[in-house]
């Protein structure tokens, strides 16, 4: 017996397998939005405001191109920028406990 998909609807009106994901499933506007509205750390910042996974990339970018003596390869920003792409298409950046808990299945799914 085969389970049910479990499958969400993207602001694209895509439908995004989230135990098999298919990345013709989504549009670069599909994961930026989503990315810039999942919070780092689950949103528990020590600022005012939480960080999304997006400004958190962002930052990490500016951080690697200020420290680079060459400029960086469109390969590397993109790598950069899509670090943590996963969250934005799971809609969580789960915490490290959670993570090493959720062990396997987590790594299945963000393989």
């Amino acid at each position: 017996m085969t389970a049910a998909p479990i499958w969400m609807r993207l602001r694209s009106g895509e439908h995004l397998d989230l135990l098999h994901p298919d990345p013709q499933s989504w549009t670069d506007a599909d994961l930026a939005y989503r990315l810039s509205r999942t919070y780092r750390w689950s949103g528990d910042t020590s600022w005012d405001r939480p960080l999304s996974v997006a400004q958190h990339s962002l930052t990490v970018l500016a951080i690697r191109e200020r420290s680079s003596l060459a400029r960086l390869s469109r390969a590397e920003r993109l790598r950069e920028l899509l670090h943590d792409a996963e969250e934005g298409l799971l809609g969580f950046d789960p915490l490290a406990p959670l993570k090493s808990h959720l062990g396997v299945a987590l790594g299945a799914v963000i393989a």
